[in-house]
């Protein structure tokens, strides 16, 4: 597959398995230069070295992102290994799910706070991209668990939260006519 991505900077979280292991696999393909971060050292230190040795420009870091901050300062550090950005995938998740103080808290911390920190880190960055190249992009995975409820989850509720946010974040980023500031084009939202 080629998506014209080569030589494209990336940052992803939770990139360490099942679904971010899959982006990090697919940009890493793609020939693009990939951070990403992942909770557990084990599995960063053991995924990374298999991209290395395959070739292939990816470095992990091992970052809890339910503590304040941890986000804008891995992806501060990312950013300027990388000398720029174009792509921010935000992929990590608590899945803490029931009504529990602390599942609501993991799950806020690590979906919406810090897409924040992420996007205020990746803005100047991917519209300076923008502007050179045409596009960047900010790509938010979701849940279908934003879509129905059947008992009060935080889990769920904190990915539709999710989901309003990005869309947010898509109408205040996205080209809206030639000679714009912005951000991106918007694609779907």
């Amino acid at each position: 597959m080629n998506l014209e991505l080569a030589g494209a900077r990336a940052l992803v979280t939770g990139g360490s398995r099942g679904i971010g292991r899959a982006i990090v696999s697919l940009l890493a393909e793609e020939d693009c230069k990939v951070e990403f971060c992942a909770r557990l050292a084990s599995h960063i230190n053991k995924m990374e070295a298999e991209f290395i040795a395959a070739g292939y420009s990816v470095k992990g870091s091992a970052v809890d992102l339910s503590i304040a901050n941890a986000a804008r300062d891995w992806a501060s550090d990312a950013v300027s290994r990388l000398g720029g950005l174009d792509i921010l995938v935000a992929n990590a998740s608590a899945m803490a799910t029931g009504n529990s103080d602390d599942a609501w808290e993991q799950d806020y911390r690590i979906e919406i706070a810090c897409l924040r920190e992420l996007v205020s880190v990746a803005k100047p960055h991917l519209q300076n991209t923008a502007k050179q190249r045409g596009d960047a992009a900010i790509v938010v995975i979701g849940s279908t668990s934003a879509l129905s409820a059947n008992a009060v989850d935080a889990y769920g509720a904190i990915k539709a939260a999710l989901m309003h946010t990005t869309k947010g974040l898509s109408r205040t980023l996205c080209v809206t006519g030639a000679g714009s500031d912005s951000l991106l084009r918007a694609r779907g939202a």
